[in-house]
């Protein structure tokens, strides 16, 4: 199966994450059904429950796979999340706010 991994970025957006993951699954399980999704959260340590609520959101969707990135500076995390998919990517772009 095809994977196709959704890389986001998180700081402080407790009250966004669990919308932009369920609107992620939603699109990809309606338009992508035949791929494999990861889907990767790059935190800029962020004190708020982001974890937690992406965690529970993962734990009801068995077809979802999480993945943190806790990193200090906007570049950092950003960089280390396209380093872990860009061995197996075949196109890669970056959207802004969700």
């Amino acid at each position: 199966m095809k994977k196709i991994s959704i890389v986001s970025s998180c700081y402080n957006q407790e009250d966004k994450v669990g919308t932009c993951y369920e609107t992620v699954r939603a699109i990809c399980e309606r338009d992508l059904p035949g791929y494999e999704r990861e889907h990767i959260f790059i935190d800029n340590c962020s004190f708020d429950r982001r974890v937690e609520i992406l965690v529970a959101n993962t734990a009801r969707d068995p077809k979802g796979t999480l993945a943190l990135f806790f990193q200090s500076g906007c570049r950092t995390g950003s960089s280390g999340s396209w380093r872990a998919i860009q061995p197996r990517s075949t196109i890669r772009g970056a959207v802004d706010q969700w």
